[in-house]
């Protein structure tokens, strides 16, 4: 019975023996803790040049490499003097530096941030006597700004304060606001209006016949019918009646509208229409259409307060071997807002080919 118990105690015994010794570590005949600590380390950067540090012991001679081209590292002593310069990207950037003493090794990785630029493309409209428009925002580092003439600007410590001079140009005008600053390019475009009048009195040149050889002058004027609509005019003293006149501020277009309804003659129906020609000159036409593209319209110039109107050549729009000619006023058997045919058309009271007003 003795014998019995004291072999199950021996096979306790290494049980127990055999459980503590899984629980060690392996044993690894390599491993060897390295010469070179460290003891600090400030190498994490924001987007500015700068330089840090890494503190180490070792025991021996230290040197450095470094991966990467935009980062310098530099053993001096017991410090290792990491130097990055400007990051001008909005990406951040890493780089491995390897420290060695002799055969050990140990590597630290610098990082830099990318730089910060909030300013953000920005569409603005400015009233023609001009105004302040406030630009916000910020970046790391100095930035390059250019602006067109009517712009001013200065910095302040929210952005930049531009102040748009009044317009006088005689035209919607349209600028450029931009500020730059490495891969970061910002555009601001200020549009400014101009609350331009085509009213006044004219003295209108044309010729009368398609040859453009019997010519014409006659004072006219141009008006505004309702103030509460800047933007219609009537063209006054060429014929007996009035003739519409539009214009429109988005595509910068002064216009008599085709086949505009002017008033009765007698019982017969007064229109305005458009008149083109092939390139050559050899034949003529005359278009019906209510389309915007077949409008009769004018180009305009401001010059020292007074406006030169011109014939416009849209004939194109309509087909690209025509060319504008003017239009006519004619006498058609409908009434307004029917339909014109050539068969309806009744009487030609003016012809006007190549028209010119020129501002008293």
């Amino acid at each position: 019975m003795k014998k019995i118990l004291f072999a199950l105690a021996l096979v306790a015994t290494s049980v127990a023996g055999l459980v503590a010794c899984t629980e060690e570590e392996p044993f690894n005949p390599y491993a060897k803790e390295s010469s070179i600590k460290i003891v600090s380390s400030n190498i994490s950067f924001d987007a500015a040049a700068q330089s840090g540090e890494v503190v180490f012991e070792a025991d021996g001679t230290v040197t450095a490499e470094c991966t990467s081209d935009w980062c310098k590292a530099a053993v001096n002593g017991n410090k290792l003097i990491v130097t990055v310069p400007e990051n001008i990207s909005f990406e951040g950037r890493s780089a491995t530096v390897t420290l060695k003493c002799g055969d050990e090794q140990i590597k630290v990785y610098p990082h830099q941030q990318g730089m910060l630029f909030s300013f953000a493309d920005q569409n603005v409209s400015v009233e023609m006597k001009g105004g302040s428009v406030e630009i916000k925002g910020a970046s790391t580092f100095d930035v390059t700004v250019t602006a067109d003439d009517w712009i001013n600007y200065e910095k302040t410590d929210y952005g930049y304060l531009l102040t748009i001079k009044a317009n006088d140009s005689g035209n919607v005008r349209n600028g450029k606001f931009i500020i730059s600053c490495g891969d970061a390019k910002t555009t601001y475009s200020i549009t400014q209006k101009y609350d331009r009048s085509f009213a006044g009195s004219y003295t209108m040149t044309y010729f009368t016949d398609n040859a453009c050889t019997k010519s014409a002058s006659k004072d006219v004027t141009i008006s505004r019918p309702t103030v509460e609509d800047p933007n219609s005019y009537l063209l006054s003293g060429l014929v007996e009646w009035d003739i519409p006149m539009y214009y429109d501020d988005v595509n910068n277009e002064l216009f008599i509208m085709n086949a505009q309804y002017l008033g009765q003659s007698d019982t017969l129906g007064v229109f305005a229409t458009v008149s083109y020609s092939t390139l050559d000159k050899a034949s003529y036409y005359v278009g019906y259409s209510t389309t915007a593209a077949y409008n009769i319209v004018f180009s305009y110039q401001l010059n020292n307060g007074k406006y030169t109107l011109d014939l416009f050549d849209s004939a194109k729009r309509i087909n690209a071997e025509r060319l504008s000619q003017g239009f006519n006023i004619y006498t058609f058997a409908c009434k307004e807002g029917e339909t014109l045919t050539t068969a309806l058309r009744k009487t030609s009271l003016l012809s006007v080919r190549q028209p010119k007003l020129v501002q008293k």
